[in-house]
């Protein structure tokens, strides 16, 4: 994976959480760089864009996806999402991260569904086309390829991974078997996949370190 040069997803103006400005392009395409966010309280459900904090960087707020609750069992396949789309006009070798959960105690494992799409909504084809750091990445016929993802009820758009990004680092076993969360952990992923220092690297947020949920609007 290539260095990972932006690590702050989330600038809080004047310390206090409530109206701020993100600071990186990790949530590319859903939220881009400058955009004004609000930060507002409720119970963080899956799939929600949530504010974080890690023990080890003291003071500073990140926003991230929530995939992972306390209890799962996670874990992280590597595929090439192209394989067998129609969509992808002949693409190959774009290797996506593909989060699978089983709910505590469950047995069955579920997976975060994606597909390849060349239509998007004007909002987020527009943060796409801005990015200058996307263009620049870009390697198939100019354009970077966006996923739709869903996960439970919740869907939105995540940038194409180029290359594996597991860390196994997390848990030994976080392609395999899976690794089971901890009471009052959460497991998050940026929607730029490519470009989010997220759990893979950082590993479970603390319940303590929850600041809110996120919204753009």
């Amino acid at each position: 994976m290539k260095a990972v040069t932006v690590t702050v997803a989330l600038a809080i103006l004047c310390g206090c959480v409530n109206r701020s400005a993100v600071g990186s392009e990790a949530n590319l395409p859903t939220l881009h760089l400058n955009q004004e966010i609000r930060i507002v309280s409720g119970e963080p459900e899956r799939g929600m864009l949530v504010a974080v904090g890690w023990d080890r960087d003291p003071g500073k707020v990140f926003v991230y996806r929530l995939m992972g609750m306390p209890g799962d069992t996670i874990r992280l396949i590597s595929d090439d999402i192209c394989k067998g789309a129609s969509s992808c006009s002949g693409r190959a070798g774009v290797i996506g991260t593909l989060f699978e959960y089983r709910i505590n105690g469950g047995t069955e494992w579920q997976r975060a569904e994606q597909t390849v799409t060349d239509s998007l909504p004007a909002a987020i084809a527009r943060n796409v086309q801005e990015s200058e750091t996307l263009q620049k990445r870009a390697e198939f016929d100019g354009q970077p390829i966006i996923l739709s993802e869903k996960i439970g009820q919740r869907q939105y758009y995540i940038v194409e991974m180029q290359e594996k990004t597991i860390v196994p680092g997390l848990c030994n076993t976080i392609e395999t078997t899976g690794c089971t969360i901890p009471p009052d952990q959460y497991f998050v992923l940026g929607d730029n996949r490519d470009d989010a220092r997220d759990s893979r690297f950082m590993g479970f947020v603390n319940r303590k370190n929850y600041s809110g949920i996120v919204r753009a609007d």
